[in-house]
């Protein structure tokens, strides 16, 4: 089966969707964010991603969701949590790709 850089078998990377505009604790603990796959866009949507429990952890990546497909990012390690706050005029539906 092919693999990625982190060795994690393509297509088994879990994902947890977001449909509203508020803050979602994606993951606890330890893991890697790959992006967002961007089901439907939203208007003016963006994510703010947090390694932690909460807005009060490290900012990690700030998304734009505005438009369909994958919004990927080069493997960014998290320790504390995945946390994921969304924004915007209208809220669309994304996954977040993590491991």
């Amino acid at each position: 089966m092919p693999q990625t850089p982190l060795n994690i078998p393509i297509g088994t990377r879990p994902g947890t969707p977001i449909t509203t505009n508020t803050g979602t604790q994606v993951k606890a603990g330890g893991g890697v964010f790959f992006g967002f796959s961007v089901l439907t866009a939203g208007s003016a949507w963006t994510a703010s991603v947090y390694d932690g429990t909460s807005t009060s952890g490290t900012l990690i990546a700030v998304v734009s969701l505005d438009a369909t497909g994958p919004v990927t990012y080069p493997p960014i390690r998290f320790v504390d949590g995945l946390f994921v706050e969304t924004a915007g005029t209208t809220a669309g539906s994304a996954v977040v790709a993590h491991f």
